[in-house]
């Protein structure tokens, strides 16, 4: 059957992309329709895996939407991305709400009016808000060196960004990015609910309190000092991104309080009780009368592991009387020697 064709078009984009997304289920509804009539299951089940992938792309792209702080931007860049293969999925996400971003400025810088009392060179300001998106990418790429690589004046190196982007995310292996972008959101989360914290490049005082907090939340719940440790190394490696070279984190008050940190939560050392002879013998007693040979197993390696124990159970109360005989009678010695008297 032909795909369905759709003579209407919308006004606005967003209503014909969720045109075009409805007619091209449909599509997948109308094949498996032929397809089952023609007795062709395996047709069937090939049409349905072809129209859950399409719906199971459209709300992965809704989601991308509500979390990206740049909306459907993101999105069409992300679509438009084609070259790109499954294995860069996140690299491409990435990408598209970094050119998603650049758009969105271009336009704001475009329809802004001029205030004649603003400064002439006016400071750049990080593009995150206290209102954004649990994570975005605008919090280290605003920031550092990368407000350098968004004044170039010259395209062809701006064309270059995207790149040196990958570079720098493909420095760490993808665990190690993940454990990072997870501390980096507990430090993120922080900072943006306190007045006048930044998150990036932020001040030594700052960490210092973030580390004062963390180690009371672990004390208070026991989870030892993993979470202090993963949002320190996550805040170095994110100001480590945007180019920082004076990191926060090197500063020693922030030195001292992760050291005090880890003193504070590290937990003591607990041994474990030894094996008595008495608990082996009621190991033993307890399989004595087994015909199984994974119990006999277990009781061999049992009894001849513990052998040399034993042996040392035994020895030892004899060699602990003869020491007590000896001290006795060096005791009696003594004390015969200062009476004056003379042992034959």
């Amino acid at each position: 059957m032909k795909a369905r064709r759709e003579s209407y078009t919308c006004k606005r984009k967003g209503n014909q992309q969720q045109l075009d997304h409805a007619v091209q289920v449909l599509d997948k509804f109308d094949e498996a329709s032929d397809a089952l009539r023609a007795e062709s299951y395996d047709k069937v089940k090939a049409a349905l895996d072809s129209g859950t992938e399409v719906v199971s792309k459209r709300i992965k792209v809704i989601k991308m939407a509500d979390k990206s702080e740049f909306g459907w931007s993101t999105v069409n860049e992300y679509l438009s991305d084609e070259l790109a293969s499954d294995s860069d999925d996140e690299k491409r996400m990435f990408r598209a709400e970094r050119r998603a971003e650049r758009k969105t400025k271009k336009r704001r810088r475009r329809f802004r009016p001029v205030d004649r009392k603003e400064s002439a060179s006016p400071t750049p300001t990080p593009s995150y808000s206290r209102s954004g998106p649990p994570y975005s990418a605008s919090d280290v790429l605003s920031s550092g060196i990368w407000l350098e690589a968004a004044s170039l004046s010259d395209s062809s190196l701006s064309e270059m960004v995207p790149g040196l982007i990958d570079l720098q995310l493909d420095a760490k292996a993808p665990s190690t990015v993940l454990k990072y972008k997870s501390g980096w959101l507990r430090w993120r989360r922080w900072a943006l609910s306190k007045l006048g914290v930044l998150v990036v490049p932020t001040k030594p005082l700052h960490i210092a309190l973030f580390i004062s907090e963390l180690a009371k939340r672990s004390s208070e719940n026991s989870f030892g000092v993993s979470p202090v440790e993963s949002a320190i190394y996550a805040n170095k490696w994110g100001h480590a991104m945007a180019g920082i070279e004076a990191c926060p984190v090197s500063h020693p008050l922030v030195k001292f309080a992760l050291e005090g940190a880890k003193k504070r939560l590290a937990r003591p050392v607990q041994p474990k009780e030894p094996l008595s002879v008495s608990t082996v013998q009621a190991i033993a007693a307890h399989f004595a009368s087994t015909t199984s040979l994974s119990d006999l197993r277990f009781l061999f390696i049992l009894l001849v592991g513990f052998a040399g124990f034993f042996r040392i159970a035994v020895k030892r109360p004899c060699e602990r009387t003869s020491q007590k005989r000896k001290l006795i009678r060096k005791q009696t010695c003594r004390r015969m020697s200062r009476q004056g008297l003379q042992r034959h």
